[in-house]
């Protein structure tokens, strides 16, 4: 009976149900039957899936102990790899680190096993997520790829043919890393590779599109994704670490009440993953301060903070909204700083930090960020990075009175982003180009754009940017000055590499002939 009770545990296990396999393998231990390692190890996995991670990392450790006694070191690396990442995940990162020095203490005599590949992975991941150094990551991928593909572990190489990618891309080998990025997707999908690395298979590649600020084919593999999840493990770890960068997605998407529920779904996922906990408390933070919402955007992003996570930009954004622009300078230069050198990585927080710090007066600093932006889109060529870089470009502009330049910046932002599908930052883009129409006394043309930006702010309900611009339009009650000048102000201001820029040629029609042809002029 008590060995029928193991093999239907371990059979439940391999058919991925994950709670009648804890059920069975725990009903057989209460019996007073002592378990082998791989009846612990089968716990520990479907523990981890049922999202108790205190359980497994009980049960796991229980079972190196007793692959340890047996001289098993090969299994009993595999299990101190799995311990180190569990560990991680809840936020012990010392305690992570000294079980990752055990198993490369278990694989010294054995360099061309299994936990050896692992062990050059979690390396290589290490340099690209932590030191922001893909083409150390590479050479640490590479080597994990020879001993996979030696030992013939196929699930390993479907794994690092992403690894691969991910790193690529990181070194600006754009069309490269995403086809192998692309091909390890289509083998997790296909069912070629195991539950654990499809998972990390599909919340890479979400991370990856997210990274690269390429939403549209984010939303390609997204379907994918959460279809596995749903499939494979609807309420285990994986699904909430996916769901939190789906909201993400969503979120910039202009899908609000979707980014906010799949991220509260997410936090009641997660449980004991605390590092993973903490993105869904600052990702609702960022959905609450997209709507203005303020004191719940704090709430969110404190309990974050509390876990570990710094929860940038978005809470210095917030210390801006809230009025404390210094605040908000003090917080964002540490985290700007705590940045790895990589462009993808540092282009998330730039943004943010160009406009927090020009809102807290330090405009060359914001000007550094700008710069810095602009190189990075230069480089990557990704339409949302340029529209975030002639938006930090607008925002700097702006704030050194120079409005003839942000105009035409904050127009070339707001095309990008309405051709990449990201709603509230085009209308953010708007209310910025209204703000420096008004500036240069193009009264009838800013209330234009404030009342379009308006609009969007409406239907995303971003409560706080449009009170800013119905106190706009209410309060804007001046006279609109001469076209024909304004024109030619624009003109006279204008470097031709600002006028090649400058693509709305429908804006030009509210002039006279003669100023609208010097423009075109101008333009060619």
């Amino acid at each position: 009976m008590v060995a029928t009770g193991w093999t239907q545990g371990l059979a439940a296990l391999a058919a991925h149900e994950w709670e009648r396999a804890r059920g069975l393998l725990a009903t057989t231990m209460e019996r007073g039957q002592t378990p082998e390692a791989e009846h612990l190890l089968g716990y520990a996995e479907a523990t981890w899936w049922t999202n108790d991670l205190d359980s497994s990392i009980a049960a796991r450790e229980r079972a190196f102990a007793v692959l340890t006694a047996r001289g098993d070191e090969l299994a009993a690396a595999l299990a101190a790899i799995d311990l180190a990442r569990d560990h991680g995940d809840k936020a012990r990162p010392s305690v992570a680190r000294a079980w990752a020095e055990r198993a490369r203490d278990l694989v010294a005599k054995h360099p061309e096993s299994r936990p050896a590949a692992y062990l050059a992975r979690m390396q290589g991941r290490h340099r690209l997520e932590e030191e922001g150094d893909p083409q150390q990551a590479l050479a640490s991928f590479d080597e994990s790829l020879r001993i996979a593909e030696a030992i013939g572990d196929r699930d390993l190489v479907a794994l690092l043919t992403h690894d691969r990618g991910q790193a690529l891309v990181g070194l600006g080998r754009i069309d490269e890393g995403i086809a192998l990025m692309e091909s390890a997707m289509v083998a997790a999908a296909a069912g070629e590779v195991g539950p654990v690395n499809s998972g990390r298979i599909y919340c890479n590649m979400i991370g990856a599109c997210l990274d690269m600020v390429d939403y549209g084919r984010a939303a390609e593999w997204n379907d994918a994704a959460e279809q596995w999840c749903e499939t494979i493990a609807a309420d285990a770890g994986y699904p909430g670490v996916c769901r939190v960068k789906r909201s993400e997605i969503n979120r910039h998407r202009g899908l609000l009440d979707a980014a906010e529920s799949g991220a509260r779904r997410a936090h009641l996922e997660l449980g004991h993953f605390v590092s993973f906990t903490a993105l869904a408390h600052a990702e609702l933070g960022n959905v609450h301060l997209e709507r203005g919402d303020l004191d719940a955007a704090e709430s969110e992003f404190l309990e974050a903070r509390a876990l570990g996570h710094d929860a940038m930009p978005g809470f210095a954004v917030l210390q801006v909204a809230q009025g404390h622009p210094e605040a908000a300078a003090a917080s964002m230069r540490p985290a700007l700083a705590a940045l790895p050198p990589a462009p993808l990585h540092r282009a998330r927080l730039l943004p943010a930090a160009a406009e927090v710090l020009a809102a807290a007066g330090d405009v060359d600093a914001a000007a550094e960020c700008a710069v810095e932006l602009d190189g990075i889109a230069a480089q990557f060529g990704f339409p949302a990075l340029r529209a975030a870089a002639a938006q930090a470009r607008g925002t700097v502009a702006a704030a050194r009175g120079e409005h003839t330049a942000a105009i035409l910046l904050f127009r070339e932002a707001f095309q990008l982003w309405a051709e990449t599908g990201l709603p509230y930052e085009a209308a953010r883009s708007r209310a910025a180009l209204g703000a420096s129409l008004t500036a240069v006394g193009e009264v009838g043309a800013a209330r234009a754009e404030f009342t379009a930006a308006g609009a969007e702010f409406a239907r995303l309900g971003a409560r706080i940017d449009l009170g800013r611009i119905e106190s706009r339009l209410a309060g804007d009650r001046s006279r609109r000055a001469d076209p024909v000048d304004v024109a030619r102000s624009l003109l006279a201001g204008t470097t031709e590499v600002m006028l090649r820029r400058y693509r709305v040629v429908g804006a030009y029609t509210r002039y006279d002939e003669a100023v609208r042809n010097g423009l075109v002029d101008a333009r060619q």
